[in-house]
């Protein structure tokens, strides 16, 4: 047996003789899946839980106040089900502090997670909403040729139906779109806190890099103090 393991594809090749011939037989993606999960990470077509570990503290106090909390429990690589934390930095010294994105690391076991900045999250929204937009033209104009085909049909049904259907759905689009906009606008930037003072950010981070069934460790430095969070990944 010849097998190649990627993380794109892959590719089974099975050899084996018969009436002095060799056959080639190729196995599909999901006959190896559970191969693949050793190398690979959490893949966008996948839906995942994750949850505070045991034990795991949502608020660590030292010399400041930090928590990090899930914004949702379940996660993928698609836009709108990106692996999203809320960090919260309380200043609880007397002097002003510099926070930067580059302070937080997330590790799932040994591996980085890669975290999204703002420009990157910001190409992803555009590209899903032009997808969307491509899918809503079609669509309208699957409405329109059912409208004229229907003319001939007194009740008009069908068109009636589909058109409702679209309503529907450039509706549920618009409110994607606006709340990607609102998750952009919150995502961690650089940011001075006052002394007495607390802000707060979105953390979010590439799904592909996660492992399942491994503990996702959240890292952040604040004037040299190390504060950890754990959470556990599963399967949905």
């Amino acid at each position: 047996m010849c097998c190649v393991l990627s993380r794109g594809s892959v590719l089974c090749v099975m050899f084996y003789r018969l009436n002095s011939r060799y056959v080639c037989r190729f196995a599909s993606r999901g006959f190896l899946f559970c191969i693949l999960a050793l190398f690979v990470g959490c893949s966008s077509s996948s839906r995942f839980s994750i949850t505070p570990s045991v034990g795991s503290m949502g608020l660590v106090v030292q010399s400041h106040g930090v928590s990090v909390e899930l914004l949702a429990p379940m996660f993928s690589n698609e836009v709108d089900e990106l692996p999203s934390f809320v960090i919260t930095l309380e200043n609880r010294g007397s002097e002003g502090i510099y926070f930067l994105p580059e302070h937080v690391r997330v590790l799932s076991g040994e591996q980085a997670v890669h975290k999204y900045t703002p420009s990157e999250l910001s190409e992803r929204i555009q590209e899903e909403s032009q997808r969307e937009a491509e899918e809503y033209s079609g669509q309208q104009a699957e409405v329109f040729l059912q409208s004229d085909a229907a003319r001939q049909d007194p009740s008009m049904a069908l068109a009636t139906i589909s058109a409702a259907k679209n309503a529907n759905r450039a509706a549920a689009v618009r409110e994607a779109q606006e709340k990607r906009l609102r998750e952009l606008s919150n995502l961690i930037v650089p940011v001075h806190i006052e002394p007495g003072r607390a802000v707060r950010g979105v953390l979010k981070v590439d799904a592909n890099d996660i492992l399942p069934d491994t503990p996702l460790r959240v890292f952040l430095t604040l004037e040299g103090e190390s504060y950890e969070f754990v959470f556990d990944v599963g399967s949905k």
